[in-house]
This record gives C-alpha cells, sequence and structure tokens, in this order.
C-alpha cells in the first residue's frame, strides 16, 4: 500500500469502480483514505496485497463488502 498512490475504488458486488481513493493507509484496525469529497475511515482488514494493489474487507460499514 503506497499513500502517494491513487487507487479506484470497487466494492464486491459492483460491475465497475466506483470512485478513487487517495493517502490510502492502515491505522490499527481500520483503513483510512480520503476520495474527491471528504475523508472516510472503515473498521476491516487487507486480505491480499501485492504490487498492483490490494483487496480490503470491511468488517464494520456494509459488512463483506
Amino acid at each position: 500500500m503506497d499513500r502517494k498512490a491513487i487507487y479506484v475504488l470497487k466494492m464486491t458486488n459492483d460491475d465497475d469502480f466506483s470512485s478513487i481513493a487517495m493517502d490510502v493507509h492502515m491505522y490499527k484496525d481500520h483503513i483510512r483514505f480520503f476520495d474527491t469529497d471528504r475523508g472516510h475511515m472503515i473498521v476491516g482488514e487487507v486480505t491480499h496485497e501485492d504490487e498492483h494493489g490490494f483487496k480490503f474487507i470491511s468488517k464494520g460499514h456494509e459488512p463483506g463488502v
């Protein structure tokens, strides 16, 4: 996970990407990021990470998405 990278967001059940995420990082058990509107903080865990991106599963808002 690179805080300087810009990521695209895709929810599990969506067909396409829904937003972008900037300043993405883990803090304790939360993922934190900013989109073009405001900051977000969601409880969950990173289940996969490689040089192309990562997969995060929510345990808070919309669990499992």
